[in-house]
């Protein structure tokens, strides 16, 4: 049983150096450095640890030239067993979990960060939108306060029109119908 996983693990390390030969011509730097974490980890697997940890450093290397903090956190996070078990270096292990807690912490404070501006942002924009649908609704009792007095003027107009013309034609018939009696007489 461990002839059949050893010789599995060779496989899959086989398996990988073909994929990191793809990946290298294709230049993809993520790809390259996820296979040199799988393949430190397969040998971490099989014992060979300083060949682990070769592989894992190369990954890091990578992760840490495209700024990709989990990945870097991922990566971290298997040396510190990895040099434990190499040579009972225990020192350097602590050291190397010690600085992955670290980037952990760091990681979390950002996301924290991001997460408080969203929400900040959030609430900002909320609060803008809801101060512009107010704005709207006075415009527009506005608009209909000066609505309803441009109609109320317009009727005060017309009947103040319609009065005048009534007294003028109250006034004509009245001072014709005075004429007439005064012809009359």
């Amino acid at each position: 049983s461990a002839n059949l996983n050893l010789k599995r693990y060779k496989e899959a390390i086989r398996f990988f150096k073909k994929s990191l030969i793809l990946q290298q011509d294709l230049k993809n730097e993520h790809e390259i450095a996820g296979i040199y974490e799988n393949i430190g980890i397969i040998y971490s697997k099989i014992n060979q640890l300083d060949t682990a940890l070769i592989y894992l450093n190369k990954a890091l290397t990578i992760a840490r030239k495209l700024k990709a903090m989990p990945f870097i956190q991922e990566i971290l996070s298997n040396i510190p067993d990895i040099r434990a078990r190499s040579n009972n270096n225990y020192k350097k292990a602590y050291l190397a979990q010690l600085k992955n807690a670290q980037l952990k912490d760091s990681l979390i404070n950002d996301s924290m960060t991001r997460q408080i501006v969203e929400m900040q942002t959030k609430y900002e924009t909320n609060q803008k939108e809801q101060k512009i649908k107010d704005e709207e609704h006075i415009n527009r009792q506005k608009s209909m306060e000066l609505n309803i007095s441009v109609i109320a003027l317009i009727i005060i107009i017309f009947l103040s029109w319609f009065l005048l013309n009534n007294y003028r034609q109250k006034n004509r018939t009245q001072f014709e119908l005075v004429k007439k009696t005064e012809e009359l007489n």
